[in-house]
């Protein structure tokens, strides 16, 4: 009789033994797909600092987003962005950009892709370094 109380007793520590890794396991799964794989973000790759692009001449400006519907794309320098897309599909992932005459020229511009419509707390992400938007060299006529 000793024997089969015994039997039963730790029949029934490793289900519950089961029972608690099998817990563990969907805890651990949720905690992935809803907090680390699910989280929003948006990464510029091109232009990526030290570039020089041309004015007259089209870029492409790429970009990784994960979580996010629609982005758009703004030129910085200095205090004020300029808006060179809006509300575009985030899952494209690149948009050609064409710099045209009157753009403002020089060192220090940075990318900006974030997340559309700008509320604070939307994702946003910059260029890793500044590039230069450069004045196309005129032919001389010597």
């Amino acid at each position: 009789m000793n024997g089969s109380i015994f039997e039963k007793f730790t029949t029934e520590r490793s289900l519950l033994y089961i029972a608690i890794a099998a817990i563990l396991i969907v805890a651990a799964l949720v905690f992935y797909l809803f907090v680390v794989y699910s989280k929003e973000n948006i990464q510029v790759l091109t232009p990526n600092g030290a570039e020089e692009w041309e004015i007259g001449q089209t870029y492409e400006i790429t970009w990784k987003a994960k979580g996010v519907d629609k982005v758009g794309i703004a030129l910085f320098k200095g205090a004020e962005p300029k808006w060179i897309v809006e509300n575009i599909n985030a899952g494209l992932g690149r948009y050609e950009w064409k710099i045209y005459p009157g753009q403002e020229y020089g060192q220090g511009f940075w990318i900006v892709v974030l997340e559309y419509p700008w509320r604070e707390g939307n994702e946003i992400d910059y260029s890793d370094g500044p590039f230069a938007i450069t004045f196309p060299e005129m032919a001389s006529c010597d």
